[in-house]
């Protein structure tokens, strides 16, 4: 039932971001299937550098021929690096994201328009008014995380394809050492979005209640000043319990799937010399 429940969130979140940002999304999709292809093309290219440094080391064989393959290698530099640079942190992180937020906020306003007068005295409605006001970005990373997710995928079946041309035991490390990268971001949102429950929600209400002006008629009439700050205290003392927790639980998972990593490529390395020396 919560599998299903789960699924269900997700089917909601990618038919909500295709009917909201087709076109953003589109393009979110095929730069991830360029990126899945584009790590096969830079190993093919860093294979002929190698073969080709031999040849000129072992031989009169022109140094010139290095030139072209180093330039498409230096290319899959360039794009590898402007995804990171670029594309992450201009495109989607001050374009669709903020984008995707602004439209979600104005379907919002739209639909409580339409809210009949009586459920705005149910605390229970300011709840879940809350929760849809927060939605709008775990919606698109939701949408962000399947798609690159996707990616992530395809991208290591590629590699882990091709590399086992060469020697099938690449194939399990190649696997082994793109676990960390595929799950490590999705398990450190997955749980730190979990701390920005109920709890933020209360910390953020019971400080609004402690310093803003509006209350201040009723902190002076019912003398709750202190009452209030005491528990505003016991509200961050909580959040910051549980974001400690998080944190906590973020370092472990990070320090396994760091040495899984290390591990891993470490045994890429080991194994591509081996075969090396044994031509």
């Amino acid at each position: 039932m919560k599998f299903n429940c789960k699924h269900t969130v997700v089917a909601k979140c990618l038919k909500l971001g295709a009917e909201m940002m087709p076109k953003h999304f589109a393009g979110m999709i095929f730069v991830h299937l360029f990126l899945a292809v584009l790590p096969v093309f830079g190993i093919q290219i860093s294979r002929r550098i190698y073969q080709l440094a031999e040849k000129s080391v072992l031989s009169d064989y022109q140094v010139l021929t290095l030139l072209l393959p180093v330039l498409l290698y230096g290319a899959y530099l360039f794009l590898m690096k402007s995804y990171t640079i670029y594309y992450e942190r201009v495109i989607v992180q001050f374009g669709g994201l903020l984008e995707f937020e602004k439209k979600t906020k104005l379907i919002l306003h739209e639909k409580c328009g339409k809210i009949a007068m009586r459920y705005y005295e149910m605390p229970s409605f300011y709840n879940r008014l809350w929760e849809a006001k927060v939605a709008s970005i775990n919606v698109y990373r939701v949408v962000e995380c399947v798609i690159t997710l996707s990616g992530a995928v395809l991208s290591i079946v590629l590699l882990s394809g091709y590399a086992s041309i060469i020697h099938s035991s690449f194939f399990l490390l190649i696997v082994l050492a793109a676990i960390p990268a595929l799950f490590g971001n999705v398990s450190e949102a997955i749980l730190k979005s979990r701390r920005r429950t109920q709890l933020a929600k209360e910390e953020k209400d019971r400080k609004e209640c402690t310093t803003d002006i509006r209350y201040t008629k009723e902190r002076i009439v019912y003398e709750s000043s202190d009452f209030l700050i005491q528990k505003w205290k016991t509200s961050s003392r909580k959040l910051r319990e549980k974001e400690y927790e998080v944190e906590m639980q973020v370092l472990k998972i990070r320090t396994f799937l760091m040495f899984l990593n290390v591990a891993a490529t470490a045994g890429v390395y080991v194994l591509a010399g081996y075969l090396f020396f044994q031509r």
